[in-house]
């Protein structure tokens, strides 16, 4: 019976090669891609699933997710659903991934305590003594949402924020004919790279593209204290603004409390443009006080870690690349 080993040596390439032919993922010459092809044909290769799991079942694999608390923030409810869902699958060959839910640093345990064959975190300041950790035991690590520095990880799954940011700038001049005057707001703390980026790609592509549109002040609005305080002393102090652009909150109650400042001043011109689509949002499109939102494939970010994890220390399969980044979707009340 035929083997990846007999096509990847026939054909003259890696076993590696073979199986993105086969599983169809990854990027492969045409010309290559048809040798193979061909190749599988002749052998009359069957994929062997039996002995796949086989191999499996006697690692005895055991994975850490480590996941914000999503009572803590929404978000990671589909980041913590896709992660189950391919735990699940797992499951079946003897794989076993225990969730770890974090609201802050005390809840980062020491590693040692139970040694995992692999990681999936998000690369959190008070993440780092368990990362190193990791890096001292030789234990593998997959990031996701968070960009890591880390030159020692696997591979990081999540956005490019940079890109979000400006997908957000494009909404914002479309819903105002490329003349609008935009404040951006943020919680206060928002000042990793999901933040950063954003912000930056924000900025940048209003001021390449769009001259005609002004963002109000020289930096960043954030909510200090009272939301609904800090929304009325926005509008009132600018009161040509007409978009928000609403960067990493945790709670999206400013969104009805901005346009209720508005309506008090007889407009109902203000479009706001988030991020994500928690549930809290979806209840707020329902109500017309989000214009429209970028989403970033939660559910991806927690099933993809999981998957390349799977691969490297089972299959020792390296990931084709460093970063795995999600589609960005946009999602108006219509497609909500």
């Amino acid at each position: 019976m035929a083997t990846i080993k007999d096509i990847a040596k026939k054909a003259g390439v890696s076993i590696g090669t073979v199986d993105r032919v086969l599983h169809n993922r990854g990027k492969v010459a045409p010309a290559k891609k048809e040798l193979i092809l061909k190749i599988i044909e002749e052998l009359d290769y069957q994929p062997n699933d039996a002995a796949q799991r086989l191999t499996l079942l006697r690692k005895k694999l055991r994975f850490a997710f480590f996941v914000i608390d999503p009572a803590e923030h929404p978000f990671f409810q589909d980041v913590l659903k896709g992660a189950k869902q391919k735990a699940e699958e797992l499951a079946q060959y003897g794989i076993e991934v225990d969730f770890y839910l974090m609201k802050g640093p005390e809840d980062a345990i020491e590693i040692s305590d139970f040694r995992p064959d692999g990681i999936v975190t998000l690369d959190l300041g008070w993440m780092q003594p368990v990362i190193r950790r990791a890096h001292e035991q030789g234990i593998p690590i997959v990031y996701y949402n968070h960009p890591s520095n880390d030159t020692q990880g696997l591979a990081y799954v999540g956005c490019d924020y940079y890109n979000a940011g400006r997908i957000a700038a494009g909404l914002c001049a479309l819903v105002s004919n490329k003349k609008g005057v935009v404040g951006i707001l943020s919680e206060p703390g928002a000042d990793g790279a999901s933040y950063c980026d954003r912000v930056r790609g924000f900025r940048k592509e209003i001021q390449s593209c769009y001259p005609k549109m002004q963002i109000v002040e020289p930096d960043v609005l954030k909510f200090e204290n009272d939301m609904g305080a800090e929304a009325v002393h926005m509008l009132r102090k600018y009161p040509e603004l007409n978009l928000i652009y609403l960067v990493n909150p945790r709670d999206y109650q400013v969104c009805p409390i901005i346009h209720a400042v508005a309506r008090e001043a007889g407009r109902d011109d203000i479009n706001i443009i988030t991020n994500d689509l928690t549930e809290p949002q979806r209840v707020m499109f329902s109500e017309g006080f989000i214009s429209a939102t970028i989403c970033q494939e939660p559910e991806y970010q927690g099933a993809k870690p999981l998957e390349l994890l799977c691969r490297y220390v089972a299959f020792n399969e390296t990931p084709e690349k460093k970063e795995y980044y999600t589609k960005l979707s946009i999602h108006i009340s219509q497609n909500v």
